[in-house]
């Protein structure tokens, strides 16, 4: 997500002169960066699994959600990458701010420690974050065998279907 949504903040800025020149559907660059880190977590992931089996722990049933889960962080992904691209098209700082702002966010997000460690006070306020709902879903599928269908998920699905949503419209 971070390595998709930083490069695309300046995919257009970068390739300025296929967007003045070229005839082509620019909304094609940001999605063409997503796809492209969505390979290297691909490959990732074919890695880990694969290193489950040699670890004498194969995958459970469960892993049949992840192409659910992949799908919903792609749109996501592509809808906040659409709404960066557009942003620095006018305010030229936007990707040093998201370099600023992505470290932030990746200590707000439960990625190196669970989400259970977080005082019961805060856990409100972390659940706001989608990034925290997939990450928990991907440990969910992935270490617990568990497929996850709740209100959490629910709310990866509508943030990731209203920020491609908003994201065409402010990419347009």
């Amino acid at each position: 997500f971070q390595e998709s949504v930083l490069r695309s903040a300046t995919c257009l800025v970068d390739n300025a002169v296929l967007v003045k020149r070229v005839v082509f559907p620019i909304e094609v660059l940001p999605v063409q960066i997503a796809v492209t880190a969505l390979v290297h977590q691909m490959i990732a992931l074919a890695l880990l699994l694969c290193l489950m089996v040699v670890l004498g722990v194969p995958p459970r049933p469960a892993v049949l959600a992840l192409p659910l889960l992949v799908t919903l962080q792609l749109m996501l992904t592509v809808g906040v990458g659409w709404m960066v691209a557009a942003l620095h098209v006018y305010f030229r700082d936007t990707a040093q701010l998201l370099g600023v702002l992505f470290p932030m966010w990746f200590y707000l997000t439960p990625i190196i420690y669970p989400s259970h460690l977080v005082p019961a006070a805060l856990r409100p306020v972390l659940a706001l974050n989608p990034l925290t709902a997939l990450v928990e879903a991907y440990r969910d599928v992935l270490l617990h065998g568990v497929v996850p269908c709740g209100a959490r998920e629910l709310w990866l699905a509508t943030v990731s279907v209203a920020a491609v949503a908003v994201g065409a419209v402010v990419f347009a």
